[in-house]
């Protein structure tokens, strides 16, 4: 294990991540932090400081920097060279800037990397620490092999972390070119990690939270090296839910108790922005315009792998703007990510999303029910936006169409299948085959439903006349959460919620609006999930878009009148 973490502390960059993981290091060892990272202030030489352990009572000043000190690193001509930010601590920092319940204590300043002092710059280095060294300020080396320890005997020990929560972690991170294991392995570990907290303490829960966020950061580092962050970003979304349901209680007090586990979950939620913008803001959306660029990316001869592969896509990208609308709408004392830092972020997500659909004619054709999903979350993204409303009359008009298209010529036409090889193999047309794999649907309605919210009358015959005509069989339908949802919705998609059956497929859009209103009701379950109540509702939509689970209609009615 050590091995692992040493490799993960040498890979972390400067900025956002090792000073990220070092403030919940710190806590976990008995520190007080009283000063974090920050942008666009001087911090003299000062990246994380804190008060030792009660047992020691000194302040530890930490600057720190990234990979291994080579001589460069030292003293170079970098402004991020190490020696002028150790000079501006003791020249400027300390005697000038401590805060002032501090000025009596003595000072222990921290370099900090996570590699090792390379040969060339050992001599100097060391040199200068034992130089610049005098009775109230001495110094201490936090290189990658000292943090390893600490990771390894504090937050992620063996008296901490159980033999199967380190077996699977090892798996995860090892497996990371390997999405399916990797995830599967990751899985386990939270599973683990859970079932370790149960009915436990507010500090327990609390340091299997932080187990939880620095375990996410080792795999998606590791990812990251291997050039495949599939697993970390599918293991940033179940994090983010197991944490959520670990964590809804004690974050209902909304007392001081609180706020530490609301930072780790703020820290946790920052990493998924992270992953997502290393492995699609970064990388995929640049290309998103270009004429079939995203659909040849995808390398396959399969029109189905297109499809499936892009709708995902879009799932993930929409899902982004909602949680972007959901910053700026309430604030957030999140530390950006790397998109999330500039402005209009929002903007730029819809205006990508649009573009995708324009250069992808793939993203107009579904061809399977649970596809409802994506096309839930970029509908309702585009609606709360509302900068781009004739672009999703458009898109709905368009896919509206191929729907139609599909189910009178029986080619591709959106089914209740999942499984992979039951799509690829094409419509059969042996009796009885179409209604099996038309028997239910939750699109249809779902379209109907933005039909009716934009006015789209049109649109609505034709679907009306889907559902009366080859569709008569079909049971139209839409998913709600249940009483029951609470308890389970963070942890799986089996057995809870309700469904509502026999939605009335009418021309007239409010008698549509009227029912489904009706059915969702005016006290709802869904009102009273943890994370609609606490003002987290976009976790809601996660948990939708990780267990494949249809948007819940009061969501489309509240992007509507946004």
């Amino acid at each position: 294990m050590r091995a692992v973490i040493r490799e993960y502390l040498s890979s972390l960059r400067e900025r956002d991540e090792l000073d990220a993981m070092l403030p919940d290091l710190l806590s976990e060892l008995g520190f007080v932090v009283f000063s974090l990272p920050s942008r666009g202030t001087r911090q003299l030489g000062v990246d994380v400081a804190a008060v030792g352990p009660p047992d020691d009572g000194r302040v530890y000043l930490f600057s720190i920097k990234s990979g291994d000190l080579t001589r460069s690193e030292w003293n170079g001509d970098s402004d991020q060279a190490l020696r002028p930010s150790l000079d501006e601590i003791v020249d400027a920092y300390v005697p000038h800037h401590l805060p002032p319940e501090h000025s009596d204590k003595r000072i222990v300043i921290c370099p900090c990397f996570g590699g090792e002092v390379k040969e060339h710059a050992r001599e100097p280095f060391y040199g200068y620490l034992q130089q610049r060294e005098t009775d109230r300020i001495s110094f201490e080396v936090w290189h990658g092999d000292r943090l390893a320890q600490h990771l390894e005997n504090g937050v992620l020990g063996e008296g901490v972390m159980s033999g199967s929560m380190r077996s699977h972690l090892r798996k995860a991170i090892a497996t990371s070119d390997e999405a399916d294991v990797s995830f599967s392995h990751f899985t386990r570990f939270l599973q683990a990690a859970i079932d370790s907290a149960s009915n436990a303490s507010d500090s327990s829960r609390l340091s299997v939270a932080r187990q939880i966020c620095v375990s996410l950061w080792m795999l998606f580092v590791w990812s990251r090296e291997a050039k495949n962050l599939e697993s970390a970003y599918l293991s940033s979304e179940l994090a983010l839910l197991r944490v959520w349901d670990l964590a809804k209680d004690l974050l209902a007090r909304n007392d001081r108790s609180s706020e530490p586990m609301g930072a780790v979950l703020s820290e946790l939620l920052d990493l998924y922005f992270r992953i997502w913008d290393e492995f699609i803001g970064l990388k995929t959306l640049p290309h998103s315009g270009s004429h079939n660029a995203l659909s040849a990316a995808v390398r396959t001869a399969s029109p189905l792998d297109v499809n499936l592969k892009l709708f995902d896509l879009l799932g993930r990208v929409a899902l982004r703007g909602l949680w972007q609308l959901w910053i700026d709408a309430y604030g957030s004392d999140l530390k950006p990510a790397p998109t999330a830092a500039r402005d209009g972020v929002a903007d730029q997500i819809a205006a990508r999303i649009c573009a995708m659909v324009a250069a992808n004619r793939a993203l107009m054709g579904p061809i399977s029910e649970g596809q409802v999903i994506d096309l839930g979350l970029a509908f309702t993204f585009l609606a709360a936006h509302g900068h781009h409303l004739d672009d999703l009359r458009m898109w709905l008009k368009l896919v509206v169409q191929r729907v139609d298209f599909s189910y009178r010529s029986g080619a591709r036409y959106p089914c209740v299948f999942a499984d992979y090889k039951a799509l690829a193999a094409p419509p059969k047309d042996t009796p009885g085959y179409f209604q099996e794999a038309t028997r239910g649907s939750v699109l249809l309605p779902a379209l109907a439903i933005w039909a009716s919210i934009l006015r789209e009358m049109g649109l609505l015959a034709i679907l009306s006349w889907l559902a009366k005509n080859p569709l008569g069989h079909c049971t139209m339908q839409f998913w709600l959460p249940g009483e029951d949802s609470e308890k389970l919705l963070w942890r799986t998609a089996e057995g809870h919620g309700a469904a509502f059956l026999d939605i009335p497929m009418s021309e007239e859009p409010d008698k549509i609006l009227d029912y489904v209103r009706r059915e969702c009701g005016p006290v709802s379950p869904c009102e009273e999930l943890s994370a609609v109540k606490q003002n987290f509702w976009p976790l809601l939509l996660l948990a939708c878009r990780h267990h494949r689970l249809p948007i819940p209609p009061h969501i489309f009615f509240k992007a509507a009148t946004r």
